[in-house]
């Protein structure tokens, strides 16, 4: 997994987004496949898969892979 790869999972303002909450990635856990981490106090669950990364946020957002996600990527990379 790569900066790269990461970056293109979601749009330029969710990555700005993530790139500046990095410092609020708290209670990160890697356990298998499973990456999760609380951001801001919403719970983000990340799965690594043969095709790349998927996420999930506990607050609802327009993206498929949100700011809380992508700063839980950036902080695991």
């Amino acid at each position: 997994m790569s900066k790269a790869s990461v970056r293109a999972l979601t749009d330029e303002a969710s990555f700005a987004d993530g790139t500046r909450l990095l410092d609020q990635v708290e209670h990160l856990d890697v356990a298998g496949t499973s990456v999760q981490a609380t951001v801001e106090g919403f719970d983000t669950d990340l799965t690594v898969t043969r095709s790349g990364l998927t996420g999930q946020c506990s607050r609802p957002a327009g993206t498929t892979f949100c700011k809380h996600c992508m700063a839980t990527a950036l902080h695991w990379i």
